[in-house]
């Protein structure tokens, strides 16, 4: 479960994408998380699904969002991995 945690959650590295795929990516992740103020929380399938990108993406922008502290990012033994907001944001 580690070793499929670490492959999945690749990070993101803001430095390296332009300015523009910069503005992009942040429109997403504000996208992410006003999803999550409505819904307590979100399969990472069903966001892809949503934000109309691949299952990887949403789990790379997904990880991202956990790494700064905004989101939970967990792995169920059965099922599919899910985002929820944290609870002081």
């Amino acid at each position: 479960l580690e070793e499929k945690r670490k492959e999945e959650g690749k990070k993101i590295k803001l430095k390296k994408i332009g300015k523009k795929e910069k503005k992009r990516l942040m429109n997403q992740l504000d996208k992410i998380i006003k999803i999550l103020r409505e819904n307590e929380k979100v399969r990472v399938s069903t966001l892809a699904e949503i934000l109309e990108v691949d299952r990887e993406t949403a789990l790379k922008w997904a990880s991202f969002l956990a790494e700064k502290g905004i989101v939970d990012l967990e792995y169920p033994l059965i099922g599919k991995p899910y985002i929820k907001l944290k609870e002081y944001i």
